[in-house]
This record gives structure tokens, C-alpha cells and sequence, in this order.
């Protein structure tokens, strides 16, 4: 252990004596500086013939040596006479101030890019520029891309699952908006969300295949085009809408004013809400609704002011219409009803004012509030009896209020209960009743 510290105070000691000799040539002492000069010399000597004889006696006495640590702060360290050339200088015990500044990096250096494998075929994110020659302009978050804008000039458009490596997941607002010249639209499954106004305007567009992954689809994405037949992905679970209140809402079919005939992909278990609703003085054409026996519900105000809509088939697996599922829909006159449905939320058909007749099935169980208020041609209903019991019928207040050519009702025995002002406003001439049969007013 000594030998190793005698070797580490002899390198200090060869990389001090250039700092020392400098700063003796640049020190003024005076008159005496001669003296110290040589004292310091003899110094040297003689501390340098002690070490040799401290060598010498470490040698000899090697194998006994003490773990002790030595006394660093008492130990006399020696000035070396050995000059070096200034280009042997280590920066750190440098006589130049400017050389013992942090060393700033040269700019001609640049730091090499990162090459972990950003994709799945080991590419890496490309750094040009964000327009394809084709026309599509996008932006990136991570590995996805989001198409901004088209320029492009093919009347046929097929929308790539890839840019530049880029997987597209996202057409952003109004990207198509006013093109002229697009008349048919495919769009790739990679695809999950479609902005609001997306092909707004586009004059001759008469066909749009949606992504099979649609997830989100923003509002009035068709509106002012020439599309008649629509078919909607069965994951689709979001509509976006805009307006600013209840009678000027709509959402993605809205101001679609040629759309005739909408159909919901087989597999489809909710309809979304807001799917095709519209503004109450909308001029919408919308007259067939294709919906799949898949379908266990359908969501709020899915059909609002779908004034054109005459007849609907509610197949047998649904078993809930939430609210406003069919509000204001106009010419509507007949339904055929599931045989498994359950509910009829809040005012799911109010404003229906073309229906006649209502049968409703005998696994019913909820007429909601306002559910049918204001079917002012609304003459005769009936409810079902279930022979195996079931659930019993709450029909709720104002369910059917002002349905003011209501004159036959007649009650399984499975009502029991009546809410507040129920039947208020109607002209009701004939009520039978299923026996037996006890009423909960409520």
C-alpha cells in the first residue's frame, strides 16, 4: 500500500512543478526572491534523498506493512524539478484562466439520430416533409398519422392505411371540405376516427365506404353532397354534434339532405346516439332504416326529426329505445315493435304525430316520461297480457298526454301503475281492462 501512494504523490508532484515553476516566474518577491529560489531548491534535494532511504526502508519491511492510511494532511509533499513540454499540459492544471472554462462542444459535430427501431419493419420516423405526392397532407403524434388536408386531383380517392410509415388513424375536420372533383371515397380500416364537415360541400361525391374500425364520426361529415345510401360499421360507438340548442342539434347525417337510406352493419349491438339526428326544420330525405337483429338497444335521439321516415322494423333483440330515439319524426305511422322490448324511455316518440295505433308487446315493462306526448293522431292503444306473469307496467307521467284523438285503451293486467297526468290532455271514450287488474297511481 505504501509503494502504491509513494507512486500516486510522485505523478502529483511531476504535475505541480510546471504550475510551480510558472507562478515563481511570474511572482515579484524582490530582492530575497533569489533565496527562496535556491532554499526551496535545496529543499528538493534533500527531501528527495529522504524518500529514497523511506523507499528503501518499505522495501525491506514489505511484508509487514500496516493497514494503516497515511496521514495525508502532515505528509511534506516535494516540488519536482522535471520541466514538460506545454503541450503535455493536462487542461486541468493549466497556468492559462481561459483553459479551465468548461470546453464547449464543436459545432461541426452533430449528435447522431436515434436508430431504435420505431415501426414494425424496423424503420425509423421519417423527418421530410408532411405532404405525400398524391395530395395528402398530415401531421404526426408518435407512430400515427392524421390527415389534414387533400389537394390532390383524382376524382376516385382511396384513403392509405400508411403514410410514409405512418399508420393514419384520424381524418381531421373538414379535410375534403368544398373539393369539387371527388365523387367516390374509400376509406382505410386503419381509420377510427372521421372529423366534423370532413367532405362538407363536396358537390359530386356520391359514395363513402366507411372504416370497419370507426370508432368516432364527427358532425355533418356528408352534409351538402350527393350521397343517397350510407352504411355504418358495426363498432362505431361515438357521434359527434353540434348546434346550440335541443331544436337546432345535429349530428354526423346532418344537412346530408339527399341521404335516403341508412344501414347499420350487422354485429351493430348499440346504436349510437345522435347517429342521425337532425335539425327540426332540417330537409332531410332519410326514409329507410336498415336495423340489425344484433341490435340491443337504441341510443338517444339516434332518429330525432327524421321527418321522412314513414315506417321502422324494431327487430326482436332489442330491448331498450332510450330518449328522444324517434322524437319529432314526423310522417312516421307504423312500428313494428320487438317482441323482447322492455323500455320506452323519455319522450322516445313524442311529437310522432302521424301514428294511429299502438300494440304493445307483452314484455314490456317501462313507458317513460313524455313517451309518446303530443301523438295528436294517436286513437287506440293496447297492451299484451303476459300469461307468465312478468314484469308489471309502469306507464309514467305525461306518457301520453295530449294525444289529444286518443279514444280506446285497453290495460293487460300486467299495468299497475299510473303516473302523474299520464293520459291528461286526451279525449278518452273507452277503457277496458284485464281482470284482475289493480292500478297504483303515483
Amino acid at each position: 500500500m505504501k509503494k502504491k501512494f509513494l507512486a500516486c504523490t510522485l505523478a502529483a508532484l511531476m504535475c505541480l512543478q510546471p504550475a510551480s515553476a510558472v507562478l515563481a516566474e511570474d511572482l515579484d518577491f524582490g530582492e530575497d526572491s533569489t533565496g527562496i529560489t535556491e532554499e526551496s531548491h535545496l529543499l528538493t534535494e534533500e527531501n528527495t534523498e529522504d524518500i529514497s532511504d523511506f523507499i528503501s526502508s518499505d522495501e525491506e519491511q514489505d511484508s509487514s506493512v500496516s493497514d494503516a492510511e497515511p496521514d495525508l494532511a502532515n505528509t511534506d509533499i516535494p516540488e519536482a524539478d522535471t520541466e514538460y513540454p506545454a503541450d503535455e499540459i493536462s487542461p486541468e492544471f493549466s497556468d492559462n484562466f481561459s483553459d479551465s472554462l468548461p470546453m464547449e462542444p464543436d459545432s461541426d459535430v452533430v449528435s447522431e439520430p436515434v436508430t431504435d427501431n420505431d415501426f414494425d419493419d424496423g424503420s425509423v420516423l421519417s423527418a421530410g416533409s408532411n405532404v405525400t405526392d398524391d395530395g395528402f397532407q398530415y401531421t404526426t403524434s408518435g407512430l400515427y398519422a392524421t390527415i389534414t388536408k387533400y389537394t390532390g386531383g383524382d376524382s376516385e380517392v382511396t384513403i392509405p392505411s400508411k403514410i410514409d410509415n405512418y399508420t393514419v388513424t384520424k381524418i381531421s375536420d373538414s379535410a375534403f371540405a368544398y373539393n369539387p372533383v371527388i365523387t367516390s371515397v374509400v376509406i382505410s380500416n386503419t381509420v377510427t376516427e372521421i372529423g366534423n364537415f370532413v367532405f362538407y360541400g363536396c358537390d359530386e361525391l356520391k359514395s363513402v365506404k366507411l372504416p370497419s374500425r370507426l370508432k368516432k364520426l364527427g358532425y355533418s361529415f356528408i352534409a351538402n353532397t350527393q350521397i343517397s345510401s350510407l352504411t355504418i360499421p358495426a363498432g362505431l360507438t361515438y357521434c359527434a354534434t353540434g348546434g346550440s340548442s335541443s331544436d337546432t342539434m345535429f349530428g354526423p347525417l346532418g344537412d346530408a339532405n339527399t341521404l335516403k337510406e341508412l344501414i347499420l352493419e350487422p354485429g351493430m349491438e348499440c346504436i349510437p346516439d345522435n347517429l342521425a339526428l337532425v335539425k327540426s326544420v332540417s330537409n332531410t330525405h332519410l326514409t329507410s332504416v336498415s336495423i340489425p337483429d344484433s341490435v340491443t338497444s337504441i341510443g338517444k335521439y339516434a332518429f330525432k326529426n327524421c321527418v321522412k321516415l314513414v315506417n321502422i322494423s324494431i327487430p326482436d333483440s332489442v330491448t331498450v329505445i332510450s330518449d328522444g330515439a324517434f322524437y319529432g319524426c314526423k310522417k312516421l305511422l307504423s312500428i313494428h315493435w320487438a317482441e323482447s322490448l322492455e323500455q320506452i324511455n323519455y319522450e322516445a316518440f313524442e311529437n310522432c304525430v302521424s301514428l294511429e295505433a299502438i300494440t304493445f308487446p307483452k314484455t314490456i315493462n317501462t313507458i317513460g316520461p313524455s313517451a309518446f306526448s303530443d301523438c295528436t293522431s294517436l286513437s287506440s292503444i293496447s297492451f299484451t297480457d303476459n300469461n307468465k306473469g312478468g314484469a308489471y307496467v309502469d306507464i309514467q307521467s305525461s306518457a301520453f298526454s295530449n294525444c289529444t284523438a286518443l279514444k280506446n285503451i285497453s290495460f293487460s293486467k300486467n299495468v299497475r301503475y299510473l303516473g302523474d297526468s299520464s293520459f291528461s290532455g286526451c279525449s278518452i271514450a273507452s277503457i277496458s281492462f284485464s281482470v284482475p287488474n289493480t292500478f297504483t297511481f303515483r
